[in-house]
């Protein structure tokens, strides 16, 4: 290993391991051992980029399922089962469209028209097309009753809904939470946009809570930090709503109901949704459906989340300080300089964006977030 790449595995590994501003969720009470018993499942379809870090506070709680068609990309890890297979809305093989960046490949022809536009297109370039096996998440389940997920992620650049359709039943029965990657302009032809996704969801009783979007600049670079590039795709962020999840609890075995709204709580909190999940327990308690021990400890696994905004401002300030000391090491190399500055950036990107969520509370009663207005 060359001098360059281990300072860039020491720097990654101190970042992952002591500076990471993943979500803080401190278990409480009966929560702990709950999730010992029933761990959380997450489906990872589309496992390429690996394991998503929010995760990593429920460390030992949680297990992952990958569906990866190129297993030798998803990512190795110990609570990770492999699934060397593309998922689809039924059995059969199709064509899979392997681009430049291997994580952009997709099922679907990208729509060369409308990606030349922006300054990624070179990202975008067909290196060549592979026939693969394609397989229904339910098929790929069936065998694996224990392997029920809770959440799923969905990235497969364009055949999201093709996996959701093809994972009907365990919509229906376990998924209480789904992100996925939504398109809204056609990247790809033929693909579904939004729209599509979001009723589909919708028809199932999900309802969405966050949309993070990605805005795309185009190739003349034409840009300044007022710009305000055109929204492409994003990720969609979808839970139960508190009427699905009451007849879905109702309709489980008695003994079930307290680990469902566990796994429940625990997944609304690692995606930092705090104020729903102080709503579904408080409900819970309301309809009699789960014990007051368990109650009690969901509120204080909740309370406990909330107050790692401090420790989350703390390691996103001492972070950027670290980015910094990196840069400054970098400067004698053009290249080190070169790999240091987007990290940098994204440092600074943590402390910026935890001071815009205080400033932009707005409404009656300060009771929304706005969009900065530009």
């Amino acid at each position: 290993m060359s001098f360059l790449a281990k300072c860039v595995e020491v720097v990654q590994y101190f970042d992952r391991k002591v500076l990471s501003v993943a979500p803080h969720i401190p278990l409480a009470g009966r929560t702990r051992d709950i999730l010992a018993k029933h761990q959380l499942i997450v489906a990872d379809v589309g496992a390429a980029g690996g394991v998503d870090p929010r995760w990593r506070s429920l460390s030992g709680f949680v297990r992952f399922l990958a569906f990866e068609p190129r297993c030798d990309e998803a990512i190795s890890n110990p609570d990770l089962k492999r699934f060397s297979m593309a998922l689809a809305a039924q059995q059969g093989r199709r064509r899979l469209y392997v681009t430049k960046f291997s994580q952009s490949s997709s099922l679907f022809p990208l729509n060369r028209e409308l990606l030349n536009d922006f300054t990624v297109h070179d990202c975008y370039d067909l290196v060549r097309t592979e026939e693969v096996a394609v397989d229904t998440l339910d098929h790929c389940l069936a065998g694996w009753p224990a392997d029920r997920p809770d959440f799923l992620k969905v990235d497969v650049e364009g055949a999201e809904l093709e996996v959701l359709r093809g994972g009907e039943a365990v919509l229906k029965e376990s998924v209480l939470g789904v992100r996925t990657e939504v398109s809204f302009a056609p990247r790809h032809l033929g693909a579904p946009l939004f729209g599509e996704v979001d009723a589909f969801l919708r028809q199932r009783g999900y309802m969405l809570l966050v949309l993070n979007r990605e805005l795309m600049i185009r190739d003349g670079r034409v840009h300044s930090p007022i710009s305000q590039p055109q929204c492409v795709w994003g990720d969609a962020l979808y839970f139960l709503t508190w009427p699905a999840l009451s007849d879905r609890l109702r309709a489980a075995p008695v003994e079930n109901r307290e680990w469902v709204v566990v796994k429940f709580v625990a997944t609304l909190c690692a995606h930092g949704a705090h104020d729903y999940a102080a709503q579904i327990i408080a409900a819970s308690g309301k309809a009699d459906l789960i014990a007051a021990p368990v109650l009690h400890g969901l509120m204080e696994t909740v309370h406990g989340s909330v107050r790692g905004a401090r420790r989350y401002f703390w390691k996103a300030l001492s972070g950027f300080v670290f980015s910094l000391i990196v840069w400054v090491v970098a400067l004698p190399s053009t290249r080190m300089r070169a790999m240091a500055r987007p990290y940098v950036r994204r440092r600074a990107g943590y402390v910026l964006h935890y001071l815009w969520r205080i400033s932009a509370r707005t409404g009656a009663c300060d009771g929304s977030i706005s969009d900065l207005q530009v």
